[in-house]
């Protein structure tokens, strides 16, 4: 189901209607695909203190700011995987609550969901 519209979509149509990529752009990307065939969630943290969010500079992207995140690894539930992209990435530990899904800009200039995690600090 999708978080942000209610409706119930598979995963490529959620793609499609989330990035603005037409379905038979999805369709080659994914075909395109190497590797193994497992899941590949992206995941960021946002991480408040009072007023103040954390970002990190993403080196793959010229060093710009961004959440800290990236892929969840194999049998790693997406708050594991935020639990430990921020503790990677800006060194804090934290505990990841109320998932939404938002779409991101990724390195490849391929379209791609992101699951995002506020996060507070332990």
């Amino acid at each position: 189901m999708c978080v942000i519209s209610g409706t119930v979509l598979s995963g490529r149509r959620f793609m499609a209607e989330h990035t603005g990529t037409a379905m038979p752009d999805i369709e080659v990307m994914i075909t395109q695909q190497s590797g193994y065939a497992t899941p590949k969630l992206g995941v960021c943290g946002a991480v408040f203190r009072d007023d103040r969010i954390l970002l990190v500079r993403e080196t793959a992207d010229e060093h710009r700011w961004t959440l800290p995140g990236g892929l969840a690894d194999v049998n790693e539930s997406p708050a594991e995987a935020v639990a430990r992209e921020v503790r990677e990435e800006a060194g804090f530990a934290v505990r990841a609550y109320r998932p939404s899904a938002l779409p991101t800009r990724s390195h490849a200039a391929s379209p791609h969901l992101a699951l995002a995690l506020p996060a507070r600090r332990r």
